[in-house]
Protein backbone atom coordinates (compact mmCIF):
# COMPACT_ATOMS: atom_id res chain seq x y z
CA UNK A 1 0.00 0.00 0.00
CA UNK A 2 1.23 2.74 -1.01
CA UNK A 3 2.65 5.55 2.43
CA UNK A 4 0.33 8.41 1.26
CA UNK A 5 -3.02 5.63 1.52
CA UNK A 6 -1.65 4.15 4.72
CA UNK A 7 -0.97 7.63 6.49
CA UNK A 8 -4.68 8.59 5.57
CA UNK A 9 -6.19 5.24 7.10
CA UNK A 10 -3.91 6.29 10.08
CA UNK A 11 -5.48 9.25 9.94
CA UNK A 12 -9.13 8.48 9.57
CA UNK A 13 -8.74 6.14 12.77
CA UNK A 14 -7.38 8.01 14.86
CA UNK A 15 -9.77 10.77 14.59
CA UNK A 16 -12.20 8.22 14.77
CA UNK A 17 -11.49 6.83 17.93
CA UNK A 18 -10.89 10.14 19.62
CA UNK A 19 -14.52 11.06 18.87
CA UNK A 20 -15.92 7.97 20.11
CA UNK A 21 -13.54 8.67 23.46
CA UNK A 22 -14.96 12.33 23.31
CA UNK A 23 -18.66 11.07 23.10
CA UNK A 24 -18.04 8.59 26.05
CA UNK A 25 -16.62 11.06 28.17
CA UNK A 26 -19.25 13.60 27.86
CA UNK A 27 -22.07 11.20 28.37
CA UNK A 28 -21.04 9.44 31.10
CA UNK A 29 -20.94 11.87 33.94
CA UNK A 30 -23.61 14.14 32.53
CA UNK A 31 -25.91 11.18 32.46
CA UNK A 32 -25.17 10.30 35.94
CA UNK A 33 -26.11 13.95 36.87
CA UNK A 34 -29.18 14.23 35.51
CA UNK A 35 -30.34 10.60 37.43
CA UNK A 36 -29.05 12.51 40.54
CA UNK A 37 -31.48 15.10 39.60
CA UNK A 38 -34.34 13.24 38.64
CA UNK A 39 -33.58 11.13 42.19
CA UNK A 40 -34.22 14.52 44.03
CA UNK A 41 -36.80 15.50 42.33
CA UNK A 42 -38.86 11.99 43.07
CA UNK A 43 -38.28 12.40 46.96
CA UNK A 44 -39.64 16.22 46.66
CA UNK A 45 -42.59 15.35 45.47
CA UNK A 46 -42.96 18.39 43.76
CA UNK A 47 -41.54 20.35 41.05
CA UNK A 48 -40.29 23.29 43.69
CA UNK A 49 -36.87 23.93 42.96
CA UNK A 50 -34.61 23.64 46.03
CA UNK A 51 -31.79 26.39 46.76
CA UNK A 52 -29.19 23.26 45.96
CA UNK A 53 -31.16 22.84 42.10
CA UNK A 54 -30.74 26.78 42.00
CA UNK A 55 -27.38 27.35 42.43
CA UNK A 56 -26.35 24.32 40.33
CA UNK A 57 -27.51 25.83 37.26
CA UNK A 58 -24.86 27.87 35.54
CA UNK A 59 -23.78 29.10 32.18
CA UNK A 60 -21.00 27.51 30.81
CA UNK A 61 -19.19 28.27 27.20
CA UNK A 62 -20.57 24.67 26.41
CA UNK A 63 -23.97 23.40 27.60
CA UNK A 64 -24.61 20.16 29.09
CA UNK A 65 -27.28 17.78 29.08
CA UNK A 66 -27.21 18.58 32.85
CA UNK A 67 -27.28 22.31 32.59
CA UNK A 68 -30.64 21.33 30.26
CA UNK A 69 -32.56 19.84 32.32
CA UNK A 70 -32.28 21.95 35.20
CA UNK A 71 -33.16 24.92 33.00
CA UNK A 72 -36.21 22.60 31.54
CA UNK A 73 -36.97 21.27 35.35
CA UNK A 74 -37.15 25.52 36.31
CA UNK A 75 -38.87 26.98 33.38
CA UNK A 76 -41.56 24.46 33.84
CA UNK A 77 -42.39 25.19 37.57
CA UNK A 78 -45.81 27.28 37.00
CA UNK A 79 -45.94 31.08 38.23
CA UNK A 80 -48.29 31.70 40.77
CA UNK A 81 -51.31 33.80 39.22
CA UNK A 82 -50.73 37.38 40.44
CA UNK A 83 -53.44 38.42 42.92
CA UNK A 84 -55.20 41.46 42.26
CA UNK A 85 -54.70 44.24 44.95
CA UNK A 86 -58.68 44.35 45.27
CA UNK A 87 -58.68 41.16 46.25
CA UNK A 88 -56.34 41.09 48.72
CA UNK A 89 -58.39 44.41 50.05
CA UNK A 90 -61.42 42.78 49.98
CA UNK A 91 -61.52 41.06 53.69
CA UNK A 92 -64.48 39.79 55.59
CA UNK A 93 -66.41 42.12 56.45
CA UNK A 94 -67.01 43.00 60.46
CA UNK A 95 -69.80 45.46 60.32
CA UNK A 96 -71.40 45.93 63.88
CA UNK A 97 -74.94 43.94 63.87
CA UNK A 98 -78.47 46.03 65.52
CA UNK A 99 -80.88 44.40 67.28
CA UNK A 100 -84.70 46.09 66.87
CA UNK A 101 -84.66 49.28 68.76
CA UNK A 102 -80.93 49.77 69.18
CA UNK A 103 -80.10 53.54 68.11
CA UNK A 104 -77.36 53.83 65.09
CA UNK A 105 -73.96 53.93 66.71
CA UNK A 106 -72.85 56.62 64.47
CA UNK A 107 -69.20 57.42 64.23
CA UNK A 108 -67.74 60.66 65.47
CA UNK A 109 -67.21 63.91 63.09
CA UNK A 110 -63.15 64.52 62.64
CA UNK A 111 -61.65 68.01 61.38
CA UNK A 112 -58.95 66.55 59.59
CA UNK A 113 -57.72 69.12 57.61
CA UNK A 114 -58.89 72.90 56.92
CA UNK A 115 -58.84 72.54 53.22
CA UNK A 116 -62.33 70.36 53.27
CA UNK A 117 -64.90 69.57 56.04
CA UNK A 118 -64.99 66.92 58.34
CA UNK A 119 -64.66 63.17 58.00
CA UNK A 120 -65.53 60.23 59.98
CA UNK A 121 -63.37 57.59 61.74
CA UNK A 122 -60.32 57.00 62.73
CA UNK A 123 -58.41 57.14 59.53
CA UNK A 124 -56.13 57.65 57.42
CA UNK A 125 -58.86 56.82 54.58
CA UNK A 126 -61.69 59.30 55.58
CA UNK A 127 -65.54 60.29 53.93
CA UNK A 128 -65.94 64.03 53.97
CA UNK A 129 -69.40 64.07 55.11
CA UNK A 130 -71.64 64.43 58.06
CA UNK A 131 -72.56 61.52 60.41
CA UNK A 132 -76.45 62.28 60.07
CA UNK A 133 -77.68 62.74 56.46
CA UNK A 134 -80.89 64.39 55.66
CA UNK A 135 -82.93 65.60 52.66
CA UNK A 136 -80.99 64.07 49.90
CA UNK A 137 -82.32 64.03 46.68
CA UNK A 138 -83.85 62.28 44.31
CA UNK A 139 -81.66 60.90 40.85
CA UNK A 140 -84.11 58.15 39.41
CA UNK A 141 -84.81 55.53 42.22
CA UNK A 142 -82.08 56.46 44.28
CA UNK A 143 -81.11 59.51 46.84
CA UNK A 144 -77.98 61.01 46.19
CA UNK A 145 -75.10 63.26 47.66
CA UNK A 146 -72.15 63.98 46.56
CA UNK A 147 -69.28 62.31 48.51
CA UNK A 148 -65.54 63.32 48.66
CA UNK A 149 -63.00 60.64 49.99
CA UNK A 150 -59.25 61.94 51.40
CA UNK A 151 -56.12 60.42 52.25
CA UNK A 152 -54.01 61.35 55.25
CA UNK A 153 -50.08 62.12 53.55
CA UNK A 154 -48.73 58.82 55.83
CA UNK A 155 -50.58 56.13 53.78
CA UNK A 156 -49.96 56.69 50.35
CA UNK A 157 -51.53 53.19 49.20
CA UNK A 158 -54.55 51.88 47.53
CA UNK A 159 -58.34 51.68 49.60
CA UNK A 160 -61.16 49.57 49.43
CA UNK A 161 -64.82 50.98 50.37
CA UNK A 162 -67.66 49.01 51.10
CA UNK A 163 -71.39 49.99 51.95
CA UNK A 164 -73.87 48.39 53.70
CA UNK A 165 -77.17 48.95 55.36
CA UNK A 166 -77.41 47.51 59.42
CA UNK A 167 -80.94 47.75 59.89
CA UNK A 168 -82.46 46.81 56.35
CA UNK A 169 -81.88 44.96 53.39
CA UNK A 170 -81.33 48.44 51.03
CA UNK A 171 -77.53 48.50 50.19
CA UNK A 172 -76.23 51.70 48.85
CA UNK A 173 -74.44 51.66 45.91
CA UNK A 174 -71.38 54.32 44.74
CA UNK A 175 -70.47 55.76 41.36
CA UNK A 176 -67.22 56.85 41.49
CA UNK A 177 -66.96 60.25 39.41
CA UNK A 178 -63.14 59.92 37.95
CA UNK A 179 -64.27 56.51 35.87
CA UNK A 180 -67.64 57.44 35.38
CA UNK A 181 -68.75 53.88 35.82
CA UNK A 182 -71.69 51.88 36.81
CA UNK A 183 -73.07 52.04 40.43
CA UNK A 184 -71.21 49.74 42.53
CA UNK A 185 -71.56 48.25 45.68
CA UNK A 186 -67.51 49.04 46.27
CA UNK A 187 -65.01 51.83 45.67
CA UNK A 188 -61.68 51.39 44.67
CA UNK A 189 -59.10 54.39 45.67
CA UNK A 190 -56.25 53.70 43.95
CA UNK A 191 -52.81 54.58 44.58
CA UNK A 192 -53.01 57.69 43.16
CA UNK A 193 -55.92 60.24 44.03
CA UNK A 194 -58.37 61.40 40.76
CA UNK A 195 -58.58 65.49 42.57
CA UNK A 196 -56.61 68.39 42.97
CA UNK A 197 -57.73 69.81 46.37
CA UNK A 198 -56.13 73.38 47.15
CA UNK A 199 -54.03 73.66 49.97
CA UNK A 200 -54.03 69.85 50.81
CA UNK A 201 -52.52 67.77 47.47
CA UNK A 202 -49.14 69.94 47.57
CA UNK A 203 -49.38 68.70 51.00
CA UNK A 204 -49.28 64.87 50.29
CA UNK A 205 -52.90 64.68 50.77
CA UNK A 206 -54.95 62.13 48.22
CA UNK A 207 -58.63 62.60 47.06
CA UNK A 208 -61.36 60.99 44.77
CA UNK A 209 -64.78 62.12 44.16
CA UNK A 210 -68.24 59.92 44.04
CA UNK A 211 -71.69 60.10 44.74
CA UNK A 212 -73.19 57.94 47.28
CA UNK A 213 -76.78 56.42 46.24
CA UNK A 214 -79.42 55.39 48.90
CA UNK A 215 -82.86 53.44 48.34
CA UNK A 216 -84.03 54.35 52.11
CA UNK A 217 -83.40 55.87 55.39
CA UNK A 218 -81.32 54.24 58.05
CA UNK A 219 -78.33 53.18 59.76
CA UNK A 220 -75.40 52.62 57.63
CA UNK A 221 -71.62 51.34 57.63
CA UNK A 222 -68.65 52.03 55.42
CA UNK A 223 -66.22 49.30 55.74
CA UNK A 224 -62.51 50.91 54.61
CA UNK A 225 -60.05 48.30 54.05
CA UNK A 226 -56.07 49.60 53.65
CA UNK A 227 -52.92 47.51 53.52
CA UNK A 228 -52.38 47.77 57.27
CA UNK A 229 -55.63 48.89 58.07
CA UNK A 230 -59.70 47.86 58.07
CA UNK A 231 -61.97 50.69 59.77
CA UNK A 232 -65.81 50.77 59.91
CA UNK A 233 -67.47 54.41 59.88
CA UNK A 234 -71.09 54.21 60.54
CA UNK A 235 -73.52 57.19 59.78
CA UNK A 236 -77.50 57.66 59.39
CA UNK A 237 -79.56 58.89 56.83
CA UNK A 238 -83.14 60.19 57.83
CA UNK A 239 -85.38 62.33 55.05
Amino acid sequence: MPTYSRLRLLTSRVTRALCILLVISLTLPLAAGCDQNTNSVMKDGSLTPTATNINTVSVSATPTLMTIAQVTQLASIPTPAATSAWDSLRRPLHLPTLTSGTPCPISKETAVNPAFGPGLGEGPVYPIQSNSLKDLPMEGDWHTTKLLWVSHPDYDSPALVRVHQLDGPNDPRFRATWSGQELTPELQLGALGSLIIEGATRLGWRGWGSTLHLRSPGCYAYQIDGLDFSNIVVFSVNW
